[in-house]
């Protein structure tokens, strides 16, 4: 499977040229990667309009814990159904990075409150693979994901973000 990637020195770079206000370009900084078909980006438009009616769901943003923990609970089960399932794909950080800066800016941004000088470059998997809001919300619905149960992803709802990082992703996905 072929697939599109970003690295991380340049969704850096390219972060860095937006926020400056500079009218960056992406198109030469993504990549392909992997071998034979190439992958659809349709799931891309899919993915988009359902983390939209999630966000919808909190109109005057994310005020608390309470609601990043029900935020990231709901796009868990989103991103999983949405990103298709190649593993060399979904195991690449720099997919993930390509995800994030390219398709999903303004829902890290919005995740993180919009701060004026952008988000933390972490929650893009810049430094910090594993921090990658999309990323993250993907593992933690493959991590549970109950294949017996009538609803499959009844358990990534369950627990707090802070459970997640610190227990789970930071230990290692291998160690679960």
């Amino acid at each position: 499977m072929r697939y599109p990637v970003l690295s991380a020195a340049d969704a850096s770079a390219y972060l860095f040229s937006k926020r400056s206000g500079s009218d960056a370009d992406l198109d030469h900084l993504v990549k392909p990667r992997g071998e034979g078909k190439e992958l659809s980006q349709d799931f891309v438009e899919g993915l988009s309009e359902e983390l939209a009616v999630i966000r919808a769901e909190f109109p005057d943003g994310l005020k608390n814990q309470k609601d990043g923990n029900r935020f990231e609970a709901r796009a868990a089960r989103a991103v999983h159904e949405g990103v298709p399932n190649h593993p060399e794909m979904v195991g690449d950080p720099d997919f993930w990075i390509w995800l994030a800066v390219v398709h999903f800016r303004d829902i890290v941004e919005w995740r993180y409150g919009n701060p004026p000088e952008g988000t933390g470059l972490a929650n893009y998997g810049i430094g910090a693979r594993v921090e990658n809001l999309l990323y993250r919300s993907w593992l933690r619905a493959e991590l549970l994901l109950d294949e017996d149960a009538r609803d499959r992803y009844h358990l990534s709802e369950a627990g707090q973000i802070d459970f997640y990082r610190s227990h789970l992703f930071r230990q290692g996905y291998a160690n679960a």
